[in-house]
Protein backbone atom coordinates (compact mmCIF):
# COMPACT_ATOMS: atom_id res chain seq x y z
CA UNK A 1 0.00 0.00 0.00
CA UNK A 2 1.17 3.50 -1.27
CA UNK A 3 -0.64 6.59 0.02
CA UNK A 4 -3.57 4.75 0.21
CA UNK A 5 -3.09 2.73 -3.35
CA UNK A 6 -3.25 -1.05 -2.70
CA UNK A 7 -1.02 -2.48 -5.76
CA UNK A 8 1.32 -4.36 -6.66
CA UNK A 9 4.17 -2.48 -7.08
CA UNK A 10 5.83 -2.90 -10.96
CA UNK A 11 9.70 -3.29 -10.65
CA UNK A 12 12.06 -5.26 -11.31
CA UNK A 13 13.01 -8.03 -8.80
CA UNK A 14 16.04 -8.77 -8.67
CA UNK A 15 17.77 -5.30 -8.21
CA UNK A 16 14.63 -4.22 -6.02
CA UNK A 17 16.13 -6.99 -3.80
CA UNK A 18 19.88 -6.29 -4.29
CA UNK A 19 19.18 -2.81 -3.01
CA UNK A 20 17.14 -3.94 0.44
CA UNK A 21 19.74 -6.47 1.58
CA UNK A 22 22.58 -4.04 1.07
CA UNK A 23 21.42 -2.23 4.08
CA UNK A 24 22.16 -5.21 6.18
CA UNK A 25 26.04 -4.37 5.69
CA UNK A 26 26.57 -1.96 8.02
CA UNK A 27 30.37 -1.03 6.61
CA UNK A 28 27.62 0.11 3.97
CA UNK A 29 25.15 2.13 5.95
CA UNK A 30 29.23 3.92 7.24
CA UNK A 31 29.80 4.23 3.69
CA UNK A 32 26.44 6.48 2.81
CA UNK A 33 26.81 8.34 6.08
CA UNK A 34 30.05 9.56 4.94
CA UNK A 35 28.88 10.08 1.21
CA UNK A 36 26.18 12.25 2.46
CA UNK A 37 28.63 14.48 5.23
CA UNK A 38 30.53 15.24 2.26
CA UNK A 39 27.90 15.74 -0.09
CA UNK A 40 26.42 18.30 2.42
CA UNK A 41 29.98 19.86 3.85
CA UNK A 42 29.13 23.24 4.32
CA UNK A 43 25.26 23.42 4.51
CA UNK A 44 24.90 23.90 8.19
CA UNK A 45 21.06 23.33 8.58
CA UNK A 46 21.85 19.59 7.47
CA UNK A 47 23.59 16.77 9.74
CA UNK A 48 25.01 13.82 9.69
CA UNK A 49 26.09 11.65 12.56
CA UNK A 50 29.50 10.94 12.13
CA UNK A 51 31.33 7.90 11.61
CA UNK A 52 33.90 6.53 14.50
CA UNK A 53 34.30 3.24 13.46
CA UNK A 54 32.65 0.02 11.38
CA UNK A 55 32.25 -3.37 10.35
CA UNK A 56 30.05 -5.58 8.33
CA UNK A 57 27.88 -5.68 11.91
CA UNK A 58 28.50 -3.23 13.77
CA UNK A 59 28.46 0.27 13.57
CA UNK A 60 29.58 3.29 15.87
CA UNK A 61 28.41 6.98 15.40
CA UNK A 62 28.19 10.12 16.89
CA UNK A 63 25.95 10.93 19.41
CA UNK A 64 23.03 12.87 18.31
CA UNK A 65 20.94 14.72 20.59
CA UNK A 66 17.27 15.67 20.03
CA UNK A 67 13.62 14.36 19.07
CA UNK A 68 11.84 12.72 16.49
CA UNK A 69 10.51 14.68 13.53
CA UNK A 70 7.38 12.11 13.57
CA UNK A 71 6.52 14.27 16.89
CA UNK A 72 5.54 17.49 15.54
CA UNK A 73 3.14 16.17 12.42
CA UNK A 74 -0.25 17.75 11.69
CA UNK A 75 -3.30 16.45 9.95
CA UNK A 76 -2.89 15.72 6.23
CA UNK A 77 -5.90 14.55 4.17
CA UNK A 78 -8.12 13.34 6.74
CA UNK A 79 -5.77 11.67 8.99
CA UNK A 80 -5.14 13.18 12.41
CA UNK A 81 -0.67 12.87 12.74
CA UNK A 82 -0.77 15.42 15.14
CA UNK A 83 1.48 14.37 18.61
CA UNK A 84 0.16 16.33 21.30
CA UNK A 85 2.39 15.67 25.53
CA UNK A 86 -1.16 16.12 27.59
CA UNK A 87 -3.17 19.26 27.18
CA UNK A 88 0.14 21.01 25.31
CA UNK A 89 -1.34 22.51 22.04
CA UNK A 90 0.60 23.61 18.62
CA UNK A 91 1.10 26.51 19.29
CA UNK A 92 2.26 29.23 17.01
CA UNK A 93 6.02 28.68 17.02
CA UNK A 94 6.10 25.24 16.98
CA UNK A 95 3.98 25.43 13.64
CA UNK A 96 6.65 27.80 12.20
CA UNK A 97 9.10 25.16 12.99
CA UNK A 98 7.11 22.60 11.53
CA UNK A 99 7.07 24.70 8.26
CA UNK A 100 10.61 25.43 8.41
CA UNK A 101 11.90 21.91 8.92
CA UNK A 102 9.80 20.76 6.12
CA UNK A 103 11.24 23.76 3.51
CA UNK A 104 14.89 22.00 5.08
CA UNK A 105 13.93 18.77 4.56
CA UNK A 106 12.29 19.60 1.09
CA UNK A 107 15.84 21.66 -0.19
CA UNK A 108 17.82 18.50 1.43
CA UNK A 109 15.88 15.74 -0.74
CA UNK A 110 15.51 17.93 -3.89
CA UNK A 111 19.70 18.19 -3.57
CA UNK A 112 19.76 14.48 -3.14
CA UNK A 113 17.69 13.94 -6.46
CA UNK A 114 18.94 16.97 -8.78
CA UNK A 115 22.69 17.81 -7.50
CA UNK A 116 23.86 14.22 -6.33
CA UNK A 117 21.99 11.47 -7.45
CA UNK A 118 22.77 9.82 -4.12
CA UNK A 119 19.34 9.56 -2.05
CA UNK A 120 18.26 8.37 0.87
CA UNK A 121 15.95 5.36 0.57
CA UNK A 122 14.12 5.72 4.02
CA UNK A 123 13.10 9.70 4.97
CA UNK A 124 10.15 9.07 7.42
CA UNK A 125 9.91 10.99 10.25
CA UNK A 126 11.44 8.62 12.48
CA UNK A 127 14.90 8.69 10.59
CA UNK A 128 15.17 12.01 11.15
CA UNK A 129 15.37 14.95 14.70
CA UNK A 130 15.14 18.30 15.41
CA UNK A 131 16.82 20.22 18.21
CA UNK A 132 14.23 20.87 21.32
CA UNK A 133 15.64 24.25 20.94
CA UNK A 134 12.38 26.20 18.85
CA UNK A 135 15.24 28.45 17.13
CA UNK A 136 17.24 25.52 15.87
CA UNK A 137 15.95 24.51 12.70
CA UNK A 138 18.70 22.00 12.19
CA UNK A 139 18.11 18.79 10.90
CA UNK A 140 19.30 15.62 11.59
CA UNK A 141 19.33 12.71 9.17
CA UNK A 142 19.50 8.53 10.35
CA UNK A 143 19.78 5.34 9.18
CA UNK A 144 21.51 6.21 5.98
CA UNK A 145 21.44 1.90 5.16
CA UNK A 146 18.90 2.13 2.33
CA UNK A 147 19.71 4.18 -0.44
CA UNK A 148 19.41 4.82 -4.04
CA UNK A 149 21.37 6.39 -7.18
CA UNK A 150 20.48 5.76 -10.67
CA UNK A 151 23.22 4.42 -13.08
CA UNK A 152 24.41 7.16 -15.53
CA UNK A 153 22.88 6.71 -18.53
CA UNK A 154 19.44 6.77 -17.04
CA UNK A 155 19.85 9.84 -14.69
CA UNK A 156 19.07 12.14 -17.23
CA UNK A 157 15.72 10.47 -18.37
CA UNK A 158 14.88 10.33 -15.02
CA UNK A 159 15.40 14.02 -14.19
CA UNK A 160 13.81 14.52 -17.04
CA UNK A 161 11.05 12.42 -15.58
CA UNK A 162 11.01 14.92 -12.56
CA UNK A 163 10.68 18.01 -14.47
CA UNK A 164 7.14 16.16 -16.62
CA UNK A 165 5.79 15.52 -13.07
CA UNK A 166 6.27 18.78 -11.62
CA UNK A 167 5.30 20.80 -14.75
CA UNK A 168 2.28 18.08 -15.48
CA UNK A 169 3.44 16.76 -19.13
CA UNK A 170 1.88 13.86 -18.77
CA UNK A 171 3.10 12.56 -22.33
CA UNK A 172 6.47 13.30 -21.34
CA UNK A 173 6.18 10.97 -18.00
CA UNK A 174 3.95 8.25 -20.20
CA UNK A 175 7.83 8.35 -22.67
CA UNK A 176 9.93 8.85 -19.54
CA UNK A 177 8.67 5.05 -17.41
CA UNK A 178 7.56 3.23 -20.63
CA UNK A 179 11.72 3.97 -21.34
CA UNK A 180 12.58 2.63 -17.89
CA UNK A 181 10.48 -0.52 -19.05
CA UNK A 182 12.26 -4.04 -18.14
CA UNK A 183 9.09 -6.03 -18.78
CA UNK A 184 9.23 -8.63 -21.58
CA UNK A 185 5.34 -8.45 -22.53
CA UNK A 186 4.09 -5.80 -25.25
CA UNK A 187 3.32 -2.19 -24.09
CA UNK A 188 0.33 -0.77 -25.79
CA UNK A 189 2.12 3.39 -25.33
CA UNK A 190 -0.75 5.16 -26.67
CA UNK A 191 -2.93 3.17 -23.97
CA UNK A 192 -0.68 3.99 -20.71
CA UNK A 193 -0.05 7.74 -22.42
CA UNK A 194 -3.76 8.06 -22.11
CA UNK A 195 -4.33 6.28 -18.70
CA UNK A 196 -1.39 8.91 -17.64
CA UNK A 197 -3.17 11.88 -18.99
CA UNK A 198 -6.34 10.88 -17.03
CA UNK A 199 -4.81 10.41 -13.92
CA UNK A 200 -2.48 13.59 -13.53
CA UNK A 201 -5.65 15.76 -15.31
CA UNK A 202 -7.15 14.68 -11.76
CA UNK A 203 -4.30 16.04 -9.94
CA UNK A 204 -3.07 18.88 -11.71
CA UNK A 205 -6.09 20.57 -13.60
CA UNK A 206 -5.76 23.62 -15.99
CA UNK A 207 -5.86 26.82 -13.55
CA UNK A 208 -5.82 25.08 -10.22
CA UNK A 209 -4.30 27.38 -7.12
CA UNK A 210 -3.45 24.85 -4.80
CA UNK A 211 -0.61 22.46 -4.42
CA UNK A 212 -0.44 19.19 -6.06
CA UNK A 213 -0.84 16.25 -3.66
CA UNK A 214 2.59 14.12 -5.66
CA UNK A 215 2.52 11.04 -3.48
CA UNK A 216 -1.13 10.07 -4.21
CA UNK A 217 -0.54 11.15 -7.61
CA UNK A 218 2.57 8.43 -8.06
CA UNK A 219 0.80 6.12 -6.65
CA UNK A 220 -1.94 6.44 -9.29
CA UNK A 221 0.54 6.26 -12.06
CA UNK A 222 2.16 3.09 -10.38
CA UNK A 223 -1.03 1.38 -10.42
CA UNK A 224 -1.59 2.59 -14.47
CA UNK A 225 1.78 0.95 -15.12
CA UNK A 226 0.93 -2.36 -13.36
CA UNK A 227 -2.29 -2.45 -15.20
CA UNK A 228 -0.09 -2.00 -18.77
CA UNK A 229 2.31 -4.51 -17.72
CA UNK A 230 5.11 -1.86 -16.92
CA UNK A 231 7.98 -3.27 -15.47
CA UNK A 232 10.34 -0.34 -14.00
CA UNK A 233 14.27 -0.74 -13.59
CA UNK A 234 14.57 -1.60 -9.74
CA UNK A 235 16.32 1.45 -9.62
CA UNK A 236 14.11 3.84 -10.88
CA UNK A 237 11.24 2.03 -8.68
CA UNK A 238 13.09 2.55 -5.98
CA UNK A 239 13.43 5.89 -6.59
CA UNK A 240 9.88 6.66 -6.70
CA UNK A 241 8.62 4.97 -4.07
CA UNK A 242 11.39 7.55 -2.48
CA UNK A 243 9.75 10.04 -3.63
CA UNK A 244 6.76 9.26 -2.09
CA UNK A 245 7.93 8.56 1.44
CA UNK A 246 9.83 11.98 1.66
CA UNK A 247 6.74 14.55 0.06
CA UNK A 248 4.28 12.50 2.74
CA UNK A 249 7.04 13.73 4.87
CA UNK A 250 6.99 17.17 4.30
CA UNK A 251 2.93 17.37 3.72
CA UNK A 252 2.50 16.02 7.64
CA UNK A 253 4.65 19.10 8.83
CA UNK A 254 3.13 21.82 6.31
CA UNK A 255 -0.17 20.57 4.15
CA UNK A 256 0.38 23.54 2.46
CA UNK A 257 3.83 22.91 1.06
CA UNK A 258 3.53 23.49 -2.84
CA UNK A 259 6.42 20.92 -4.10
CA UNK A 260 5.69 21.54 -7.50
CA UNK A 261 6.19 25.27 -7.67
CA UNK A 262 9.11 25.31 -4.61
CA UNK A 263 10.92 22.28 -6.69
CA UNK A 264 11.15 24.10 -10.64
CA UNK A 265 14.13 26.95 -9.28
CA UNK A 266 16.39 23.67 -8.38
CA UNK A 267 16.20 22.61 -12.16
CA UNK A 268 17.88 25.63 -13.02
CA UNK A 269 20.22 25.45 -10.48
CA UNK A 270 21.21 22.32 -10.96
CA UNK A 271 20.09 20.78 -14.16
CA UNK A 272 21.44 23.58 -16.39
CA UNK A 273 17.65 24.37 -17.50
CA UNK A 274 16.70 27.78 -19.25
CA UNK A 275 14.05 28.70 -16.75
CA UNK A 276 11.67 27.66 -13.78
CA UNK A 277 8.70 27.44 -16.07
CA UNK A 278 5.49 25.37 -15.16
CA UNK A 279 4.43 25.29 -18.73
CA UNK A 280 7.30 22.28 -19.44
CA UNK A 281 6.40 22.38 -23.01
CA UNK A 282 9.81 23.91 -24.26
CA UNK A 283 11.87 20.72 -23.20
CA UNK A 284 11.68 18.91 -26.39
CA UNK A 285 14.19 16.03 -27.78
CA UNK A 286 17.00 18.47 -29.07
CA UNK A 287 16.70 20.55 -25.39
CA UNK A 288 17.20 16.96 -23.58
CA UNK A 289 19.81 15.62 -25.41
CA UNK A 290 21.76 19.05 -25.98
CA UNK A 291 21.91 19.84 -22.69
CA UNK A 292 24.91 21.65 -20.86
CA UNK A 293 25.54 18.78 -19.10
CA UNK A 294 23.12 16.06 -20.55
CA UNK A 295 20.10 16.95 -17.74
CA UNK A 296 23.48 15.29 -15.16
CA UNK A 297 24.43 16.99 -11.61
CA UNK A 298 27.08 19.62 -12.75
CA UNK A 299 29.22 19.25 -9.58
CA UNK A 300 32.58 17.09 -9.02
CA UNK A 301 32.01 13.47 -8.66
CA UNK A 302 28.37 13.35 -8.06
CA UNK A 303 25.62 12.00 -10.62
CA UNK A 304 27.02 8.45 -10.58
CA UNK A 305 25.69 5.34 -9.00
CA UNK A 306 27.49 3.86 -6.39
CA UNK A 307 28.21 -0.25 -7.38
CA UNK A 308 31.24 -1.06 -5.86
CA UNK A 309 30.77 -3.52 -3.21
CA UNK A 310 33.78 -2.45 -0.70
CA UNK A 311 33.88 0.88 1.13
CA UNK A 312 36.60 3.03 2.38
CA UNK A 313 35.25 3.35 6.05
CA UNK A 314 37.53 2.81 9.30
CA UNK A 315 37.33 -0.48 10.76
CA UNK A 316 37.04 -2.02 14.15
Amino acid sequence: VLMGKSFVLPFDKQSMYRAMTRQLDLSWEAYNLQQFRENFNGDNAIVFPKVACASDSVLVESWMDGESVSRLFSRVDGHNFTAQTGSEALDAATDAKKRKLASTIFDMTVKMYLRDNYIHGDLHGGNLMCSRDPNDHRVIVLDAGLTTALERDWASPFGYLLHALSTGDADKVAEKLVQFNEGTEAVDHAAVRGAIREKMKTYMPEGRSSGVNMGSMIGEILCVLQQHKVSLRGDVALTIVTMSISEGLIRQLDPDFDIVRRSLPYFVQFRSWRNASLEGKEWDGACESNANNGGLPLHGNRGVAVTANKYAVASL
